[in-house]
């Protein structure tokens, strides 16, 4: 939930050129990656499954900063709603990480 309302929040990019088209790729391969890990590791109640849930909320957070950092999207009220869902992520897993 807290990856879809982001990506819902997202206005229409405004320089679509900004990152090249294999980085982009690159970094989505990545995210989706670690959340198939994350899933793996969740429904087999290991550890690591957490690890790579804080790994994937440390890119999401990443992915939220270089976007209008880079001129891909212009900066606006959207962020602090993407921003918030972001570091929430972090925030809890952080917290079942200690919690386990």
């Amino acid at each position: 939930m807290l990856f879809s309302i982001p990506a819902a929040l997202e206005p229409t990019t405004d320089h679509p050129e900004a990152f090249p088209a294999w980085l982009s790729v690159a970094i989505e391969v990545t995210l989706l990656g670690l959340l198939a890990v994350t899933a793996a590791g969740l429904v087999t109640r290991r550890r690591f499954g957490l690890v790579a849930a804080l790994g994937a909320a440390a890119l999401f957070v990443a992915m939220a900063v270089a976007c209008p950092v880079s001129g891909h999207h212009s900066f606006g009220a959207w962020w602090y709603g993407q921003m918030a869902c972001a570091l929430g992520l972090v925030a809890i897993t952080v917290a079942a990480l200690r919690r386990s």
